[in-house]
């Protein structure tokens, strides 16, 4: 869910950014906070208990790595938004 939150979120920045409505520097600071949405919505009950189910792992192991999953996908995602606003 929070990587489809991040997808659709750059979707509509770039669509915005195309037609011209928005400002390049303004829409990296919104890419960054989807990003950040993604790492903050990682504890979702039906989600966990697929992943738990799924993977066969306990809650201990399961909590531990969707935080390690979710804080990757963010740390990339800044960097990600620093590097394009480097070039851009």
């Amino acid at each position: 869910m929070p990587v489809l939150i991040v997808i659709i979120g750059v979707i509509m920045l770039l669509l915005l950014i195309t037609v011209g409505k928005i400002n390049a520097s303004i829409s990296f600071v919104i890419v960054s906070l989807f990003v950040g949405l993604s790492m903050g919505l990682s504890l979702d009950d039906t989600v966990e208990a697929l992943f738990k189910e799924y993977f066969n792992l306990t809650l201990k192991e399961t909590l531990a790595t969707r935080t390690v999953m979710e804080t990757i996908i963010g740390v990339v995602g800044l960097a990600g938004v620093m590097l394009l606003n480097i070039f851009i």
